[in-house]
């Protein structure tokens, strides 16, 4: 997250703290920030921006109109806006608390030098250690909530198995979901896949994901490969099934699990996700 605290009158730069790592000129950011806010107020007939979305990045405006100053932040486009503004709100309130209590205590202590303002990016680094910190704690949470989800539909999955196929076509199921996991574990290869080597499958016990550790695990990769192997499982079941007995067999177990946790998978993002995975006839 990028911080510019900018006084809006004259569009100077009193502090920007920079942790994305931009190659850009922040004063001439800065101005044309302030310009566009300026526009928004007048020509728009508004309060002024709150958030835009520009070059590949999200920007969250926070106004301190009595002490004339804006208070900016920036970060990757996928980040919540909420959690931006509240962040910059935090930033916004230390700082006036740090170096003006009322507007008329800025307006005798600032005089364009802003030099006396350029430590306060050492507090802005102490906010953004606690943020990151918060965001591992969220993440394992979210991994936690990702194993749970997916190792409960691989378990549908391998009891509709039991229930509905026999025979050679069991046999074959197994032998193809056996191959598949051979090959799975055989493509994992970088250090920063490892953790998916835990995974487990085996025809008398399932798929057993549960000995990932979450401290480890790429939260990015992790959503992506487990959808592949339900994909995979439900590609192999609807072969065998056909497509209307695999439907049916899914209606008794599956549909009404993702319909009776709708709200956890809305928060994982991942009820559409699975949804064009299991309507999705083959």
């Amino acid at each position: 997250m990028n911080i510019w605290i900018v006084d809006s009158e004259s569009g100077v730069t009193i502090l920007y703290k920079d942790s994305l790592g931009l190659e850009i000129d922040e004063d001439l950011v800065s101005g044309l920030l302030t310009a566009l806010n300026l526009f928004s107020e007048q020509e728009l007939d508004q309060s002024g921006i709150e958030s835009i979305d520009m070059s590949g990045l999200k920007w969250v405006y926070n106004h301190a109109q009595e002490y004339k100053l804006l208070f900016i932040a920036a970060d990757k486009k996928e980040t919540h806006a909420e959690i931006l503004r509240a962040r910059l709100m935090v930033i916004k309130k230390d700082f006036l608390s740090h170096y003006a209590k009322t507007s008329s205590d800025w307006k005798e202590k600032w005089n364009g030098s802003v030099e006396p303002y350029q430590s306060y990016g050492n507090q802005i680094d102490e906010f953004m250690t606690q943020w990151k910190e918060t965001e591992k704690i969220e993440s394992y949470g979210i991994l936690f909530d990702l194993l749970g989800v997916f190792q409960q539909i691989l378990n549908i999955c391998a009891s509709v198995i039991e229930k509905n196929i026999s025979g050679i076509k069991k046999e074959r199921i197994y032998r193809n979901i056996e191959n598949f996991y051979s090959r799975f574990i055989e493509a994992i290869q970088s250090d920063k896949d490892k953790e998916l080597s835990k995974i487990e499958f085996s025809k008398d016990h399932g798929w057993n994901l549960l000995n990932i550790d979450v401290n480890i695990a790429d939260p990015q990769t992790i959503p992506k490969i487990f959808l592949d192997i339900v994909k995979m499982m439900k590609n192999f079941i609807f072969y065998e099934l056909r497509n209307e007995k695999a439907l049916d067999a899914f209606s008794e177990e599956l549909y009404p699990y993702l319909l009776n946790n709708w709200n956890q998978l809305q928060q994982l993002d991942l009820e559409k996700k699975l949804f064009s995975i299991f309507l999705d006839i083959i």
